[in-house]
């Protein structure tokens, strides 16, 4: 089964405006890669647990983003949208994701 690519761009609001923070993908071997891999917030977010509500169950729920990287990135679209830190999926075309027939 072929795996759709998710490419999720993660930003910040700074004193200049809104800044690009950097990138988070799955790899052709199933791993989560932060481009850049030295921003600090990428990584934090890859190595800590993500905890998110479940509204039907009434209690918060944890994704561990290197055990289950699709169903995270899926997560982070939903859930991160602060207003200093925030993040939006990319369509598949964009940056290094190569699509095959």
């Amino acid at each position: 089964m072929k795996r759709t690519p998710v490419r999720v761009r993660f930003y910040e609001l700074s004193r200049d405006g809104t800044a690009t923070v950097g990138d988070l993908y799955i790899d052709d071997q199933g791993r989560l890669i932060a481009d850049p891999p030295d921003r600090r917030a990428l990584a934090r977010l890859i190595t800590e647990p993500f905890q998110l509500w479940h509204p039907q169950k009434g209690d918060l729920g944890t994704i561990l983003p290197r055990e289950h990287p699709e169903e995270f990135l899926k997560a982070c679209v939903r859930e991160i949208r602060g207003t200093y830190f925030w993040c939006k999926q990319l369509p598949e075309s964009t940056g290094t994701i190569i699509q095959s027939r």
